[in-house]
């Protein structure tokens, strides 16, 4: 119901180029569709890309509605499996077709903000995402938080190659998953709440160039980081990492490693098992471009040397297990010791 598409080719092809944009997108302006004749023509005539499109939007509404058919189920955090209603993968699908259709911007979503068209399937468990084909690649923003995924979605994520954020936050993955690492656009990943150990497998999309700029890992079992991560040729764009609460603890060579991201400006390693030696105390004092640094709820020991972060504005040390004022806090502050 409502996924289906009347195509004819030969009645379709008696109508104006503009009408047949018009029927593939309902919502677009004229200007919007006359700019897409114009894309069109760069490289093909219009009528062959008129057609092509035509072709590629009946696949995925086809796709689709087998898809909705299969059976499907999933596994929710305690095992315990769930079969998935039709009308939750039909749901689904007009959400997908809508994305194709370009009728789902982000500029009313205030979390995704800078970004363009997208993609919410968040917080629907849907069991195996379907494979789709073209046409996805205007999505910029796709959220597939709290879907209780499990296995690998890269086959999924293969459709979008020009995402700028990708929401994995609340599953179950033990690993980023491999696709991103194609992603060469991606600017934000939120694996928050998933299985992510501190393994090189489960970080290993995340070891070649990338143009990353936040990074959120928030809530895993990350206890330690993998050998020679995160390195800063590899996140030279890397603006915000957050690894709170994972049981993380930090070695000296790790807190140097962090100390070479040369975009780095938050660092949230909060609610951790970090504790600080005079070493590690010299590698975070190396961070002089950071402008928030939440270390609370660790047990530091050592306070940190904040004397040469001149850009500094947040700093979090509550139960830092810590008795006395940080070297340089009062220099930042502007207050006499």
């Amino acid at each position: 119901g409502g996924a289906g598409y009347e195509l004819s080719g030969r009645g379709l092809a008696r109508w104006l180029p503009d009408a047949r944009l018009r029927r593939l997108y309902p919502l677009t302006t004229d200007a919007e569709r006359a700019a897409m004749r114009e894309s069109i023509q760069l490289r093909v005539p219009l009528e062959q890309g008129i057609e092509a499109l035509e072709r590629q939007y009946l696949n995925v509404v086809t796709r689709i509605e087998q898809w909705v058919r299969q059976p499907g189920s999933y596994v929710d955090a305690t095992g315990v499996v769930f079969e998935v209603p039709e009308a939750s993968r039909q749901q689904a699908g007009e959400r997908i077709l809508a994305a194709w259709r370009r009728e789902t911007s982000t500029r009313q979503s205030r979390a995704a903000t800078g970004y363009g068209f997208m993609l919410d399937l968040a917080h629907m468990h849907l069991g195996d995402l379907p494979t789709l084909g073209a046409g996805f690649e205007h999505i910029e923003h796709l959220l597939l938080d709290d879907m209780q995924l499990s296995s690998d979605p890269s086959a999924f994520l293969r459709h979008f190659p020009r995402l700028r954020y990708l929401g994995l936050a609340d599953n179950h993955l033990a690993a980023v998953p491999p696709q991103v690492a194609h992603m060469s656009q991606l600017r934000g990943l939120n694996m928050r709440a998933n299985r992510l150990v501190g393994s090189a497998e489960s970080f290993s999309a995340l070891g070649s160039g990338s143009a990353l700029q936040d990074l959120l890992l928030e809530g895993n079992s990350i206890a330690s980081l993998p050998r020679g991560w995160p390195a800063a040729d590899a996140f030279a764009h890397l603006q915000r990492l957050d690894i709170s609460d994972n049981g993380l603890q930090l070695n000296e060579a790790d807190w140097q490693r962090i100390a070479r991201l040369p975009a780095l400006r938050t660092l949230d390693v909060s609610f951790n098992s970090i504790r600080l030696s005079p070493s590690s105390v010299a590698a975070l004092a190396r961070m002089t471009r950071l402008r928030q640094l939440h270390l609370h709820y660790n047990p530091l020991g050592l306070p940190p040397d904040v004397g040469a972060m001149g850009q500094l504005r947040v700093l979090g040390l509550s139960r830092t297990e810590i008795d006395h004022v940080p070297p340089g806090l009062w220099h930042l502050l502007g207050q006499p010791r």
